[in-house]
């Protein structure tokens, strides 16, 4: 839980750091400056510096990251097969395109109990009285993309710049 609170947090701050580093050099510096000195105002803003700059590198690799996603993930297949009333088999199937061209297909299968799939799962094995359940988990992620595109006004995902891609990304991680 702790953990889950830490992202957050970090998500919200990305999210919001110009806001914050433009606050600190218009208003809490300056008065740093007159309450204690050039000395503690200027060692506060080499740390918001600092921090920009943290802060930037790793909105950067978010939005790498996510271009990474695009281009080389052709497909993320979940299926879950139904092997017990208790029990149920997950296998997840990538397939990742490498630089040369050549595609890699990697097949995960874990074992789970039936509480651990997740409801929507659950719900079509007992719906549709099926034993096997799939989803395409590469169009669900590019899916989510999209609908905090439209949720932040953005139409036209191929004229994004960076920062609103990263703010995004963001978006969907906090």
């Amino acid at each position: 839980m702790l953990t889950f609170a830490t992202l957050v947090a970090l998500g919200v701050i990305g999210y919001f750091w110009s806001q914050i580093a433009n606050f600190f050099s218009t208003k809490i510096i300056p008065w740093f400056r007159k309450v204690f000195g050039d000395t503690t105002a200027n060692i506060l803003g080499k740390i918001i510096s600092f921090c920009d700059k943290l802060v930037v590198m790793a909105r950067n690799q978010v939005k790498l990251m996510w271009n990474w996603f695009k281009t080389r993930v052709l497909g993320i297949k979940t299926k879950y097969t139904r092997k017990s009333s208790t029990k149920v088999e997950g296998r997840t199937t990538t397939y990742v395109l490498e630089e040369n061209g050549k595609v890699i297909e990697t097949i995960k299968t874990a074992e789970m109990d039936w509480y651990d799939v997740p409801q929507r799962f659950r719900d079509q094995f007992i719906e549709q009285n099926s034993n096997m359940v799939a989803v395409d988990d590469k169009s669900v992620v590019e899916g989510k993309f999209i609908q905090n595109l439209k949720q932040v006004g953005v139409e036209d995902k191929k004229n994004l710049s960076d920062k609103e891609v990263a703010e995004l990304l963001e978006i969907q991680i906090a």
